[in-house]
């Protein structure tokens, strides 16, 4: 796995961890106590460039106090979360075959 691989591979996963954070908020929306939580999908992907190619990463999760829950605001953000893992998906799909082609596989 190169670079790129590495980097597109770490933003499916990201995002998908966000998708299941914001979910969780939803899920919890009305459990007393409970405090929103959220994943900053830039500052991640930051990481994992900054790291390289040769260095795992774990997907941070940050609670965000004095933040409530409020379910039209998730359902904003899942649908963004949604396009933006959908757009890394069909990349990822596109260099796949890009890269089969180029080894002669794609025919």
């Amino acid at each position: 796995m190169d670079a790129i691989d590495k980097v597109l591979s770490q933003a499916l996963d990201t995002a998908m961890t966000r998708q299941s954070t914001l979910a969780a908020n939803i899920a919890n929306a009305d459990t007393p106590g409970y405090v929103r939580q959220d994943v900053d999908f830039e500052a991640e992907m930051q990481k994992v460039i900054a790291a390289g190619a040769d260095q795992e990463h774990t997907t941070q999760v940050q609670s965000q106090p004095g933040q409530p829950v409020k379910l039209e605001n998730e359902m904003v953000e899942i649908s963004k979360n949604t396009t933006l893992y959908s757009s890394v998906a069909k990349i990822t799909a596109l260099r796949m075959r890009i890269l089969e082609a180029s080894i002669g596989g794609g025919n």
